[in-house]
């Protein structure tokens, strides 16, 4: 990402006083959120820029929160308490505060997961063009958004694209090897398994998380992996290419872990789980079985973590003594999940776009 980092971080320093737009465009699964991460941590970035928010707007978004939510992060960043008045707050009065509070300052906002041109022209008029060189990196898969957002800033588009043999290989051994080398064993069949991931970041990680628990002293059990992926035509669909390689993550688990990551589907997009919430969920379901010498907690805090290491869940924050705080499921997992759902009736979701509601459910998440 070194190269990509830096193009990005050059755009958002560069000598120009107007309020800009820098946009990351790509497919589910490219890395574009992980890429701009890299960016927005970056010294340079937050020594340079006064204010920084980042938030993630994702399909279904409630403008009214988000807003409300970039303002306490606004002002928790400068140590200043939040307005009281905040919850009866309209959406033009919030993004009056947030312009109020930007007006004097050179800030950094990132939006996040931007499906819609009507949600970025939701959000563009809280923010003000001051004249002090601040920047705006916003991440979509829709190349509409992103131009229509860099429309006075074209060339300020960087289009996510996909890793080279040799950088899949690269990831693929780092994740899977714990960053040895490939035994020579496994090399063709590595090759061969990678060539399904069509240089998608997400996929090579996925199937990294279920090789890493295949026996590596002989390939046999890799070569029955690649026999389970399918024979894929040439110039076949990367997008379900994926779901199938995603599919197979799941299909690998233990069948205590499957209800449990399934589980998961229950909470909305993008919605940040916390750890302790969902191990007592789990409890109270009847998921977690009894160990000797282990308390129900720990069992389960066990089944998250094994959920973590294949790669199926995402760590959102981490506590202060470097437990994890609160996990998430990427957006292709979560379809994985919600297809499951519906079709081994375990759960039903449904929202305030639902038109009819299930007659009969095992568990209902109303979002």
């Amino acid at each position: 990402m070194d190269g990509p980092k830096k193009q990005l971080i050059g755009w958002l320093l560069e000598d120009s006083p107007r309020l800009k737009v820098v946009s990351v465009v790509g497919m589910g699964g490219m890395g574009k959120t992980t890429l701009v991460k890299k960016v927005y941590d970056d010294v340079e970035v937050k020594n340079h820029f006064r204010c920084h928010a980042w938030i993630t707007v994702s399909q279904s978004f409630d403008l009214r929160e988000l807003l409300k939510d970039l303002i306490r992060r606004l002002f928790n960043e400068a140590n200043k308490p939040v307005p009281q008045e905040l919850e009866p707050m309209d959406i033009n009065n919030l993004k009056a505060e947030i312009k109020v509070f930007l007006q004097q300052r050179r800030y950094v906002l990132v939006l996040d997961d931007v499906w819609q041109i009507h949600a970025w022209d939701s959000f563009k008029y809280a923010f003000p063009d001051n004249n002090s060189g601040s920047r705006i990196l916003l991440t979509t898969r829709i190349v509409g958004v992103a131009s229509t957002s860099c429309v006075e800033f074209p060339d300020h588009i960087y289009t996510m694209k996909p890793l080279s043999q040799e950088e899949s290989r690269t990831l693929f051994c780092r994740k899977t090897f714990q960053g040895n080398c490939c035994p020579p064993y496994l090399e063709e069949v590595s090759r061969r398994i990678l060539e399904k991931c069509k240089g998608l970041p997400l996929a090579v990680v996925a199937i990294s998380g279920v090789l890493a628990t295949k026996d590596t002293s002989t390939s046999h059990e890799w070569e029955l992996f690649h026999h389970s992926l399918g024979a894929q035509s040439e110039g076949h669909d990367k997008l379900e290419s994926m779901k199938k390689i995603l599919s197979l993550s799941y299909y690998d688990l233990p069948f205590y872990l499957k209800i449990c990551f399934l589980y998961l589907g229950l909470f909305p997009e993008d919605y940040k789980i916390e750890r302790k919430r969902v191990i007592r969920l789990w409890i109270e379901e009847g998921f977690v079985e009894v160990r000797v010498g282990r308390t129900m907690e720990e069992v389960a805090e066990v089944y998250l973590n094994e959920l973590i290491n294949r790669s199926l869940v995402q760590v959102a924050e981490i506590d202060g003594v470097g437990r994890i705080r609160e996990c998430r499921i990427h957006d292709h997992f979560r379809e994985v999940i919600t297809s499951k759902l519906r079709e081994q009736n375990i759960a039903a979701m449904v929202s305030k776009e639902s038109t009819t509601w299930p007659e009969k459910v095992r568990r209902l998440s109303i979002q």
